[in-house]
C-alpha cells in the first residue's frame, strides 16, 4: 500500500490546488478521454520510497520531482535554471544515492507527454507537482546551435530558445537503470 497521501484528502486539507513552480496548481490534469493515452500511468514505477519514477517503457529512473521541490509530495515550489546551470545541476547530483544524473534529452523528456492531458500534460500521479512550465532537455538544435529544445509541461509542446544565461526553465533529471 502507497504510504502517499489520497490526492483528493490533500486537496482537501490545502484547497482547490497545490503550490508548484510558484504558482497554484491544479490537483490533477485536465484530461480527455476521446484521446488515446501517449504515457499510461502503468508504465511508471515508484522506487527509492516514492522519490524516483522507474519507466518500464523507456528503461529510464526519473527523479519524481522538479529541481528545488524539496518535499517528497512535490509541492515546494521547482526553480528555473539557464540551460549551462541545468546541465552542471544535473551532472553534480548525487539525488538517492546515484551519480549519473543527467539533462534528459528531447526525446526522452517528451516521452514523458500525456497528450491527452493539459495543465499539466504529465501523468499526475507520477509527477505529482509537476509544474504547467517549459522543461530543458539537453538536445541542442540542428539548425542552431545556441538554441536548445524545451517541452512545455502546459500543454506538451516542444520548442527551441536561446541558450543564454537570461533564459531559463524548468529542470527533471533522469539516468540510465543499469
Amino acid at each position: 500500500m502507497s504510504k502517499l497521501p489520497n490526492l483528493f484528502l490533500l486537496t482537501a486539507l490545502l484547497g482547490p490546488g497545490a503550490l508548484s513552480g510558484g504558482e497554484i496548481q491544479p490537483a490533477t490534469s485536465t484530461c480527455r478521454n476521446d484521446i488515446p493515452t501517449t504515457a499510461p500511468e502503468s508504465r511508471f514505477v515508484e522506487d527509492n520510497g516514492g522519490t524516483t519514477i522507474q519507466d518500464t517503457f523507456t528503461g529510464l529512473m526519473w527523479k519524481r520531482c522538479a529541481e528545488g521541490q524539496g518535499d517528497l509530495y512535490c509541492m515546494d515550489p521547482a526553480i528555473a535554471s539557464n540551460w549551462q546551470t541545468a546541465l552542471q545541476e544535473a551532472a553534480d547530483s548525487t539525488f538517492a544515492g546515484y551519480t549519473n544524473w543527467r539533462l534528459p534529452s528531447v526525446k526522452e523528456l517528451s516521452s514523458l507527454v500525456e497528450a491527452r492531458c493539459i495543465a499539466p500534460a504529465i501523468s499526475f500521479s507520477a509527477f505529482r507537482g509537476t509544474p504547467t512550465e517549459p522543461f530543458w532537455s539537453s538536445t541542442s538544435s540542428t539548425a542552431n546551435a545556441r538554441y536548445a529544445w524545451i517541452v512545455d509541461f502546459d500543454n506538451g509542446r516542444l520548442f527551441t530558445t536561446l541558450k543564454i544565461s537570461t533564459e531559463t526553465a524548468m529542470v527533471r533529471l533522469v539516468r540510465d537503470i543499469e
